[in-house]
């Protein structure tokens, strides 16, 4: 292009002084003094347009290959030119930032592979293995190294129609389950791959039920032989120190750990099939009754008993153990030298039961009915659970909040009064 320009421009130099009538020797002299304006004027096109060209197509080639370290140096301090320079500059910065997170990302996904407890693996497009994890090794029977770029179908994995891999193996396809996704890196797509045991799940889903059905049992159990064991320790004491204790008041002491031997063991009995929910076996209850029977289990403390008493259709083995568990949670929680507060009342064929106490107001209630949540520090987080499930298991309610009758906690069963 250069060269057919010089040969326009002399030819039109010649015309000009054939035009003009130039001399020969002028023609010559404008010749001589136009060639090396011409050179000069070429070389610095050359250096600003095609050199600014060739930078361009450089710097597109090192980022399509994921080098983002080149950086473009305009020809010019100002311009169009320069604001091109500073937006490509500008965009090779923002695309290797996002770069960066990227791989940080990938490398977390390895990372992460390798604190899993399941078997985990990463195929790539052609469906051969780059990483897996140490389960994985065991899972194979080998170093999952060793066979590094083998294709899944030496690890038994196939992928359908569906776009799902699974096991060839039948025995295999019912005990492992397969959880797949697919993430990027490069230009490349990747399969990951989590074999979740089955039977292992499984079991931990038993012993976690087991360990539950434990806890509760035994909180309940823990309840009731705490105040049989101060009773009696009680009668251990007096008779060892050869205290006066009339005959009346050592038959009230047994009856009451007779009664509430019974109860609680009417209570376990109610678990023994597993497999079945708690059958209530309702029965007529005075509240009055209840309330002298359980109140024994608890004769360090002050009681009040407000209202008239009133007669309870419930199962009166499981609805004792509920009163203990919230009697207990108020003896607790509530201040030295302070009466526990039991109210009786029926209201529009409502039957409420109020236990309230002298104390601690609460500050979250969000959690109070969260199975094992506990804020207690030898707390297990069952009481209030149970307990609420019981007197639902009676179509009532049970609410735990802050009384606003006393500066304290009140918990209040409500149930149908027919």
């Amino acid at each position: 292009m250069l060269c057919a320009l010089l040969l326009l421009s002399i030819s039109f130099l010649v015309m000009l002084g054939l035009l003009f009538d130039f001399s020969s020797l002028a023609v010559f002299t404008l010749l001589v003094l136009f060639i090396p304006f011409f050179i000069g004027f070429s070389i610095n096109f050359y250096r600003v347009f095609i050199g600014w060209n060739y930078n361009i197509n450089s710097f597109i080639d090192t980022v399509s290959v994921g080098d983002f370290s080149h950086k473009l140096k305009s020809p010019f301090k100002h311009g169009v030119v320069a604001s091109i320079y500073d937006e490509l500059n500008r965009l090779s910065f923002s695309i290797q930032d996002k770069k960066d997170v990227y791989d940080q990302n990938i490398f977390l996904i390895y990372r992460l592979m390798e604190q899993l407890n399941e078997p985990v693996i990463v195929l790539n497009h052609n469906h051969c293995l780059i990483h897996a994890n140490i389960p994985f090794s065991r899972f194979i029977g080998k170093p999952w190294k060793t066979l590094r770029m083998a294709g899944s179908d030496k690890f038994g994995l196939v992928m359908d129609e569906q776009g799902e891999w699974q096991f060839q193996d039948k025995k295999k396809k019912s005990r492992w389950q397969l959880r797949q996704s697919q993430f990027q890196e490069s230009h490349d797509f990747y399969h990951l791959i989590i074999l979740i045991d089955i039977e292992k799940e499984i079991r931990q889903t038993q012993r976690h039920s087991w360990q539950q059905i434990i806890r509760v049992l035994s909180h309940e159990i823990r309840n009731s032989l705490t105040p049989i064991a101060s009773l009696s320790e009680a009668m251990l004491e007096d008779c060892q120190s050869g205290a006066e204790v009339s005959s009346q008041a050592y038959a009230q002491a047994l009856e009451t750990i007779h009664n509430r031997s019974k109860s609680l063991s009417e209570f376990v009995s109610k678990y023994a099939e597993l497999g079945k929910s708690i059958n209530l076996r309702k029965s007529v209850l005075n509240t009055q009754d209840l309330f002298d029977s359980v109140l024994k289990l608890f004769p360090s403390y002050r009681f009040q008993v407000l209202g008239e008493a009133i007669q309870l259709q419930v199962d009166k083995s499981a609805f004792e153990q509920v009163i203990i568990n919230l009697i207990k949670n108020a003896v607790e929680a509530a201040f030295e030298n302070t009466a526990i507060q039991i109210e009786v009342r029926n209201t529009r064929g409502v039957n409420y039961i109020f236990i309230r106490n002298v104390g601690h107001k609460i500050v979250n209630e969000d959690n109070l009915f969260v199975p094992y949540y506990s804020t207690k520090e030898d707390g297990q987080g069952i009481g209030l659970f149970f307990c609420r499930d019981i007197v639902e298991k009676h179509e009532g309610r049970l609410t735990l909040q802050n009384s606003q009758s006393i500066e304290g906690v009140e918990a209040i069963i409500e149930l149908p009064a027919n």
